[in-house]
């Protein structure tokens, strides 16, 4: 995957018009239609190819081996992506408590949900720190 095929799939995640995914096809647009109705789930498969594009992202703007670059990171294009990781993290957490609410998921598809917005949420703060190639590396940790 390059950049710009990595920041469509994050703006068609994060469920934007003008985007040439599904809604099936879409994070942010798969959990609305859950609280639609009764559709199967698919985030962690969504979650999986955001940090996939994040991943793409992070090598794009901070090189290929960003734990070796020396020097702040060059963000000054970050904008291009932000709005749209933004969305996807916003928008999942809104609709992750509509469904809580809702009742419209059991308690571990709930617990599953949180866990991949703080995955998706995570992998986005290392790319900020910028010198970090392994954007998931730690995670685990967190959880403990």
């Amino acid at each position: 995957m390059n950049y710009e095929e990595a920041k469509r799939s994050l703006a068609s995640h994060a469920n934007l018009p003008g985007t040439d995914l599904p809604i099936e096809g879409s994070f942010v647009g798969g959990l609305w239609l859950l609280t639609q109705k009764n559709v199967e789930p698919r985030f962690m498969q969504h979650a999986d190819e955001i940090i996939y594009c994040l991943r793409t992202v992070n090598t794009h703007f901070n090189g290929p081996d960003p734990n070796s670059r020396s020097g702040c990171p060059d963000h000054s294009r970050i904008s291009e992506v932000a709005y749209f990781v933004s969305r996807i993290i916003s928008g999942g957490l809104t609709l992750h408590l509509k469904l809580n609410r809702m009742r419209q998921l059991d308690p571990d598809s709930l617990t599953q949900l949180s866990g991949e917005l703080c995955r998706i949420a995570y992998a986005w703060d290392q790319f900020l720190a910028g010198d970090v190639s392994d954007i998931l590396e730690g995670f685990d940790i967190t959880l403990d």
